[in-house]
């Protein structure tokens, strides 16, 4: 799919100006209009498709190939075959002038001798002779040739683009308009504003009889709304309505139209830009590069959100649109620049392959297992997780996000997804504002929370989650340790839950993270951080937690913590943060805890420093 320009009908407009060349009123035409407004292409169409008996010969001043004169071009075209005869017939007359000239010290018999400088020689004198006419002057010939020959009245000249030809080429073809005017019929093509500034004696205005304007179908706001509504046929896509006012008030043409409608298709098709970019920004940024190519740069070299907006010369309709942030999908040019560059590739993912990937188990499996996030299918499940269409693609998603977490897969796209289910279950109030003047802080407060207290919630959230974890196979200790970790309670909201942990009779040893079961019982206990007040039994159980188990057990009560550089020290800090009070204080930690760890990653051989 592309986007297809249909074929503007001028077809009454041509009609018409048929009657204007058949009418022995006019013999001098001007065409007017603007460079790429099609002007060329309705004059082939009169040519082509019009019953016309006159044979179109067009003259491009402007894209001169040889160094002829304007007026022996203007002969060769309306009169070949005169050209090449009276051209051949001097040449050969030349040629046998020069041959004489050359011959006539020696005797005819003379060549057939073996003397080979003689030949050179001779042939060295014609080809010079005849370079030399080449470039003859011959002007004068073939304008009394123009006014004696019998003239061609099948033949029409056309002066394509007039107003690009160079000042020095105009002044010559006036000569050639003063020996054909009113003998042969001429059309101007061009846009007459531009000739009148620089024709100071008003020379053409005086010449031509008649000055028509490309037809109105051919303007730029018919021939924009008829692009937009071919784009939306090819994108399924409304075209931006605020960068069809630009392009129509800026008097873009037929031409432009081309060249944009081919750069969209190249981007938005052939480089696969579509439904992986917002449209909108796309067609602004292409808008820039063809049109405002100085602009398109600044914004090329500049930095993600370091873009210097207030010195971008362009319409400010097109600056707003590329600066604008927003939150859909796929990703704006403010979040992802490179994406909307002119032959960038484009990695996004597109809203099809969206649902490809949330549909198929193995490939859903595959990007929440993966270390790089695939932002753009987070953003994607975020923006449409409310949308009725969605709806249908919630259960599996939560059968192969909780399959995946017990799998140890906790990557960014893993938890990105489960606070949106922890949502799901139940909302949470969202924070507004502070007012300073009685000391309050002012919350959204979602339906769902309506007439419930703050333990209330937490109760029923703690309810609905247990509930699914159990249904998903988790074990006592994964479950505690999927809310820690996923900060959806802390070990105290979780000691006030339930008594599921206080026994001393199970056996921790065969869960996954014991840990966080010891954890959750001194919190149950209410000795959390009072080490002086555990009894035997707990040491028990945290003298045969593995080595990772130990550290994540002493991590949670601020013992120790483990360095995030290559060589994974272990920090044992001797003072910490006291918790049980309000403000910035420090307390120092047990001693003979201090030691007991201290023995163990000792034993363990394990890289660590007391602070």
């Amino acid at each position: 799919m592309t986007i297809k320009l249909e074929k503007i009908d001028t077809k009454i407009a041509e009609q018409n100006f048929v009657k204007l060349i058949n009418s022995d009123d006019y013999k001098t035409i001007f065409l007017n209009g603007k460079w790429g407004s099609g002007k060329t292409q309705f004059i082939d169409n009169i040519g082509e498709n019009t019953n016309n008996s006159l044979k179109f010969k067009t003259m491009d001043l402007w894209v001169r190939k040889d160094n002829r004169s304007v007026i022996e071009q203007a002969y060769e075209l309306l009169h070949r075959l005169t050209y090449w005869l009276v051209r051949s017939f001097a040449l050969f007359l030349i040629f046998i002038f020069v041959t004489v000239s050359v011959l006539s010290p020696y005797k005819v018999f003379q060549l057939a001798s073996k003397n080979m400088v003689n030949y050179s020689i001779l042939f060295i004198i014609v080809f010079v002779s005849l370079y030399q006419f080449l470039k003859i002057e011959s002007d004068s010939v073939y304008i009394w040739l123009f006014r004696h020959w019998p003239k061609n009245i099948n033949k029409l000249l056309i002066i394509d683009d007039f107003d690009r030809v160079s000042r020095a080429n105009q002044e010559e073809a006036y000569k050639l308009f003063n020996v054909l005017h009113g003998k042969y019929k001429i059309i101007f093509v061009g846009e007459f504003n531009e000739i009148s500034k620089s024709d100071k004696t008003g020379y053409l205005s005086k010449i031509i009889d008649i000055k028509v304007d490309l037809p109105y179908i051919l303007n730029s706001h018919n021939i924009w709304m008829e692009f937009s509504n071919s784009f939306s046929t090819a994108t399924g896509q409304k075209f931006n309505s605020e960068v069809v006012d630009v392009l129509i008030n800026e008097q873009m043409t037929l031409r432009d139209r081309e060249q944009y409608t081919e750069l969209l298709n190249k981007e938005l098709f052939f480089n696969k830009k579509l439904d992986r970019t917002q449209v909108d920004q796309i067609v602004a940024i292409d808008y820039l590069y063809l049109f405002k190519p100085t602009e398109y740069e600044k914004l090329r070299k500049g930095r993600r959100h370091s873009i210097d907006w207030d010195n971008i010369e362009a319409n400010e309709k097109i600056v707003d649109i590329l600066r604008k942030e927003g939150d859909g999908f796929p990703s704006s040019f403010w979040d992802t620049p490179h994406r909307y560059l002119i032959n960038e590739g484009v990695s996004a993912l597109s809203p099809d392959e969206a649902q490809e990937i949330l549909k198929d188990d193995n490939l859903m499996k595959k990007a929440l297992s993966a270390k790089d996030t695939n932002q753009d299918l987070m953003k994607y499940i975020s923006l449409n997780w409310d949308n009725d269409t969605f709806k249908e693609l919630k259960p599996n998603l939560w059968r192969i996000v909780l399959q995946a977490i017990k799998q140890g897969h906790r990557t960014l796209l893993v938890q990105d997804i489960v606070q949106l289910l922890d949502k799901e279950i139940l909302p949470y109030k969202t924070y507004l504002s502070e007012q300073s003047d009685i000391n309050h802080l002012v919350y959204s407060i979602p339906s769902e929370l309506h007439d419930l207290s703050d333990d209330e919630a937490k109760q029923i959230r703690y309810d609905k989650w247990w509930s699914v974890l159990n249904a998903a196979g988790y074990s006592l200790s994964e479950k505690l340790y999927f809310l820690i970790s996923f900060h959806i309670f802390n070990y105290f909201t979780l000691g006030q839950r339930s008594n599921e942990w206080l026994s001393t009779n199970m056996d921790i040893a065969s869960e996954l993270y014991p840990e966080t079961i010891i954890l959750s019982r001194l919190s149950a206990r209410g000795i959390f951080y009072n080490t002086k007040e555990w009894d035997q039994f707990v040491w028990d159980d945290i003298n045969i937690l593995s080595m990772e188990s130990f550290m994540s057990f002493w991590e949670a009560l601020d013992y120790l913590s483990r360095s995030t550089e290559d060589d994974g020290k272990i920090i044992i800090w001797k003072e910490v943060p006291d918790r049980s009070v309000v403000g910035v204080k420090t307390k120092n930690q047990d001693s003979n805890v201090i030691q007991i760890i201290q023995t163990k990653l000792e034993e363990n051989n394990q890289n660590f420093e007391i602070k």
